[in-house]
């Protein structure tokens, strides 16, 4: 390709003269170097004489304008080059242009403007019998047009109506869709309008010239067809600087730029002839992800400024947002390094940004609970009725109790019924701290309906489907923001190290929102959805922020890095697909389509570029970049992606940069893929990290963090011993050292605080003012670590309504429970062997039914088809019950006298609570009994717990009474317990056949005990409400002194555990194999370690343990 333009010249010798030069340079130094020699020719004969600079960009400007400070006029001369401007084009033309629009009444245009006007055309100009216009109102529909109208304005007319009559439906709608946007923006200008403003402005009055001096254009990439008319109309003036890779493709647009130029009366200068270079990048470095990538890069610039290297000499940029962005600014704020440029935050993330965000997407999602715990937690959302931040974490853990999943109403009786239950719970509450607790319960919960209710009707105007005007909605949005960000006092405590740049973000945002009312000429009613569109669209442009050019490291993407000055750049995100970018046609106008209507256009400017044309314009961007740094040139690239777990291949033109490397150090292979993402580096050209944990290993690592600090102070030291890594440990952080420990000890065979070890308190003991439960007792017997979470730590699991898929056994458990209960009360003291007749069994589906409604108030019920499920089970099963009901009364002549008969507690009607000594120590026990039936003699009295789960090991070794069958019931003899003895002694050394099951089956006999009977005989029951085979089932016994003197031992066992501070954890350990029975159900399953098995098994063998696990059978006596 002659890109010094000699055959051009040849062709047009006879021009008179030229007005200024064109240089031609390669893209990096060479092209600064021509700059500053051509900055001193223009001030040669004044030092004081205007220049402007017309840059690619706003940051190429800054960087080049501290190069011109330092410039020398002549040898010698140290004073530097002064009167030098830097701009750009858009600004220059604004400058020049804008003023003359203004004063013929003209407004410019918003972006907010731009977009309705946009989506009002499509509903103009789609017919309404075209199948696309079902799509006008999609946002990817609305965001093509928007993209294709941007391009059609530097379209001339002519090329505009080949378009409209070429027979393509969608390129025709595309220039129809561009007429009706024109008539509908009438009176405000654009960037287009701007241009030719300024061109003109420049013929009408040639001395403008004068006041901008000799203008330079530098290094362009992409100039459009209008700002073109504006080069024209400064030809007189200027002077060209074009730069070029060296390629063939991507310096196309350049030679037409040239060419162009030449047109308009412009010299070659023919002393700077561009050389082709081998390459681009100096170093290629492969990370295994692009959190690494990026932590990568951080080291080496952390690195660096120990070398006394100045930060604002560096770049990190990259080829797409996602993950990018983001991630450079967090991680550079983690290592505490300061940066400049196109920084990633959002007004959307800003205070403000997030209230408002959050405000509108709760009511788009009707008041979800998660969408609304969320918001609060994400920004300082103030309470509208006390200007007090609001309390995410106290009202998460109500909203979770009262089981609000979405929806306004719901939100107000969900916390109602909360609140009635709280409330009887205080009734009867006898403990000061925990009845306190309920209180304040109460109290959040209050306050939360209060602040729902009052959200809902602030945000009612926002509710889906619901339709207003834009001035309407505005003044909605910006009561809103100013409701729940609170007063002007509240929003000046948002500036901490910030200066005050949330508080501009919300004057920024309020401002705009404002300004979308002035939309109603457009569209004077819109829906509630187009309306928050809008705002999302308006809080995606930049916030404002305090870092300033040349305060630390520059970030941007790669497009920014364009025709500036660093010493060292970092391109980041060169994945298969992004250097190039994947490009699809163009859905309304295609490659083929652009290329036959252009054909009648000249070559300059560029109009409807192909996907060709993109690649190539990104490639001289990419080159540009890269030759942006004097020195270090690093191209990065992930080996995988953390979101989905799968390696990914480099881009093509990282390969590319790879193999020029190779070559220039001398090596002929074909470099490939898998020579970058293997595990060695394909060459000292080529930096390698296989992990984080192999950077922490190496003898170089530089920690960017804190913990990053943590974690190699840990590494290096542990080959040293446990003393120098107990050492760093505690110097890193005392709380990482406990983990640690915990790690540690329970991987021996000693017992520790960290293995259940806690050792003697009193305060663990039950008594009088605080009496222990059955189920409590049962509790440490099962698991003691799981006793000490839940009954001393008092920690407990609340779900997330909206995550629950069905009812837990426990919520199903308790419902069934009071289905009994009141059914019992109903109809207390039947007859024995009198059957239920059908009146009263449809009282008892009806009091099921109105329990189902309250457990539904609740939250609680999960999914409404695998609930419906479960409502009729349980109507099938309560039929059974009935049928076994009568069977059980009938056979041992009892009626049922009584339900949810209390010791122990408070209320009216309690018994007095039980009182039980064992091994000297006496303790009070209180708790409810489901069910006691009593004989018309007195003589037969039978216990009964109701159970709804699944039969437990140890109570299928008791006697098994079917009760839903017509085989022989048992007599009171088979119910015995011990027969001489020798069953009930074996029971010691394994729970098969113990009445108590090791600790785990002690409701039974202590609800007899307080039951307050005196029946001669008395039979204890479990009754399993639903078996696998949905028929009722009972196990149980006839209560004797041998199952009261082992219930004695067992509970003397117990509290010395208890007492002791002795809480091992049991996942389901035997003496023959280990599991995770315990755990299944377990809500502390997520806490315990994995290896809970192994570690229970190592510390049944501590001393301190071995009474508990002689009590489970697991070790002898």
């Amino acid at each position: 390709m002659d890109v010094t333009g000699n055959a051009y010249h040849r062709d047009h010798a006879n021009l008179e003269r030229f007005l200024g030069s064109i240089y031609l340079a390669e893209w990096g130094e060479e092209a600064r170097d021509v700059l500053e020699r051509v900055l001193r020719q223009l001030k040669a004969d004044d030092p004081l004489a205007p220049v402007t600079v017309v840059m690619p960009n706003f940051y190429s400007g800054l960087a080049l304008r501290r190069v011109a400070a330092g410039l020398e006029l002549t040898t010698g001369d140290s004073r530097g080059i002064a009167n030098v401007s830097f701009t750009t084009l858009s600004r220059l033309a604004a400058d020049l242009g804008a003023p003359a629009l203004i004063e013929e009444g003209q407004r410019q245009i918003t972006p907010e403007r731009a977009a309705e006007a946009i989506k009002a055309a499509l509903a103009r100009a789609i017919p309404a019998d075209e199948p696309l216009s079902a799509l006008v109102s999609n946002p990817s529909t609305e965001q093509a047009f928007r993209k294709v109208i941007g391009e059609l304005e530097q379209v001339p007319e002519e090329i505009l109506e080949t378009l409209k009559d070429s027979g393509k439906p969608l390129a025709a709608w595309s220039v129809a869709v561009l007429l009706e946007y024109r008539k509908l923006t009438a009176g405000y200008y654009g960037s287009a309008d701007v241009a030719a403003a300024s061109a003109s402005a420049i013929r009408d009055n040639p001395g403008r010239l004068d006041e901008i001096g000799n203008l330079v254009l530098y290094c362009p990439v992409r100039i459009k067809a209008h700002e073109w008319k504006l080069i024209a109309a400064l030809a007189p003036r200027l002077d060209a600087i074009l730069a070029f890779t060296g390629e063939g493709p991507p310096d196309a647009p350049a030679v037409n730029l040239r060419d162009a130029l030449c047109e308009l009366g412009l010299n070659i200068d023919e002393s700077t002839l561009p050389e082709k270079t081998s390459g681009n990048a100096t170093q290629i470095l492969t990370a295994p992800d692009p959190e690494e990538e990026v932590r990568m890069v951080v080291r080496e610039i952390v690195r660096g400024a120990e070398r006394g290297e100045h930060l604002y000499r560096k770049a990190i940029v990259y080829a797409i947002d996602d993950p990018y962005a983001q991630l450079i600014t967090d991680l550079l704020n983690e290592a505490g390094i300061p940066f400049s440029g196109a920084v990633a935050e959002t007004l959307a993330q800003s205070a403000a940004g997030r209230v408002l965000t959050g405000a509108l997407r709760l009511v788009q999602h009707d008041y979800d609970r998660g969408d609304l715990i969320a918001w609060i937690n994400s920004g300082p959302v103030a309470d509208a009725k006390t200007d007090r931040r609001t309390r995410g974490r106290h009202w998460d853990y109500v909203s979770r109790n009262a089981g609000v999943i979405r929806g306004a109403q719901e939100w107000s009786y969900r916390l109602d019924a909360l609140i009635a239950r709280r409330a009887d719970e205080v009734k009867a509450e006898e403990i000061d701290s925990r009845r306190r607790a309920k209180e304040i319960e109460i109290e959040n919960a209050q306050d939360l309906k209060a602040f729902v209710a009052d959200f809902a009707k602030a945000s009612a105007l926002f509710t889906s489907g619901s339709t207003a005007t834009w001035t309407d909605f505005a003044a909605a949005t910006a009561d809103l923001l100013d409701r729940y960000t609170g007063g002007e006092e509240a929003r000046s405590k948002w500036q901490g190290g910030d200066e005050g740049v949330h508080v501009r973000a919300y004057e920024q945002i309020r401002d705009s929102v404002g300004s979308l009312a002035s939309l109603v000429d457009l569209r004077e009613r819109i829906s509630s959805e187009v309306f928050i569109q809008a705002v999302n669209e308006l809080l995606d442009l930049p916030a404002p922020h305090e870092r300033r050019f040349g305060d630390g490291v520059f970030i941007g993407r790669i497009g920014d890095a364009v025709a500036a000055d660093f010493e060292s750049i970092y391109v980041l995100g060169g994945r298969e697909g992004t250097m190039p970018a994947r490009r699809r046609d163009n859905p309304l106008i295609s490659d083929a389509e652009r290329t036959d209507a252009r054909s009648q256009a000249p070559p300059w400017p560029m109009i409807l570029v192909t996907r060709g044309e993109q690649e190539a314009q990104a490639r001289t961007e990419f080159i540009a970049a890269m030759r942006s740094a004097s020195r270090d040139r690093v191209l990065c690239h992930p080996a995988g992606d953390l979101r989905t777990g799968k390696p990914v291949a480099p881009a093509r033109w990282v390969l590319e940069e790879a193999q020029a490397l190779a070559r220039e150090n001398g090596e002929t292979r074909r470099i490939s893929a898998e020579d970058l993402t293997g595990l060695v580096p394909a060459g000292s050209w080529h930096i390698r990290s296989v992990s984080l944990a192999a950077e922490l290993d190496s003898g170089s690592f530089t920690p960017t963090s804190a913990d990053e600090f943590e974690l190699h102070l840990l590494m290096s030291t542990a080959g040293r011993g446990p003393l120098a890594l107990t050492a760093s440990v505690v110097k890193c952080d005392p709380d990482l050292w406990r983990g640690m420990a915990a790690q540690a000890t329970r991987r021996d065979g000693e017992a520790s605080e960290f293995s259940g070890l806690v050792g003697p308190n009193s305060q663990f003991a039950p008594s009088p003012e605080y009496p222990i439960s059955p189920t409590a007792l049962e509790a440490w017997a099962k698991c003691p670590y799981k006793y000490m979470l839940e009954k001393v730590l008092r920690l407990t699991a609340v779900e997330k309504p909206e995550a629950i898929e069905d009812i837990s056994p426990l919520d199903r458990g308790s419902m069934i429970h009071s289905i009994l209960e009141q059914f019992h009360n109903e109809f207390r003291g039947r007859g024995a062997g009198k059957p239920w007749t059908a009146k009263e069994r449809k009282k008892l589906h009806s009091i099921a039914n109105a329990e189902f409604k309250k457990w539904e108030a609740m939250g609680v019920t999960g999914r409404s088809i695998l609930w419906e499920i479960k409502k009729s089970r349980t109507h099938r099963l309560l039929d059974r019950f009935v049928d076994a009901d009568t069977r059980l009364r009938t056979h041992f002549g009892t009626s049922t006298v009584d339900s949810e008969r209390s010791f122990g507690f408070a209320d009216a009607g309690s018994l007095q609570p039980l009182k039980i000594s064992a091994g000297g120590v006496e303790i009070t026990v209180r708790g409810r009994i489901d069910r006691i039936d009593e004989s018309d003699d007195g003589e037969i009295a039978i216990v009964i717990d109701y159970k709804t789960g699944k039969v437990s090991k140890e109570a299928s070794a008791l006697h098994r009474i079917g009760l839903s069958n017509d085989g022989e019931l048992p007599g009171l003899k088979d119910l015995a317990v011990s027969q001489g003895g020798e069953r009930f002694g074996a029971a010691r050394k394994a729970a098969f056949g113990d009445p108590v099951g090791s600790g785990k089956l002690l409701q039974l006999p202590i609800y007899a005990l307080g039951s307050g009977t005196s029946a001669e005989n008395v039979l204890v029951f479990y009754w399993y409400f639903d078996s696998p085979t949905n028929n009722s089932t009972c196990y149980g016994y006839a209560l004797s002194p041998e199952t009261l003197s082992r219930l004695n031992d067992v509970i003397e066992t117990i509290m010395a555990g208890i007492t002791g501070g002795t809480f091992p954890m049991n996942p389901g350990l035997t003496k023959t194999s280990s599991s995770i029975s315990h755990c299944t159900y377990c809500e502390f399953d997520a806490i315990c370690p994995n290896d809970r098995c192994d570690i229970a098994e190592l510390k049944s063998s501590a001393p301190e343990f071995a009474q508990y696990w002689s009590l489970m059978g697991v070790i002898d006596e």
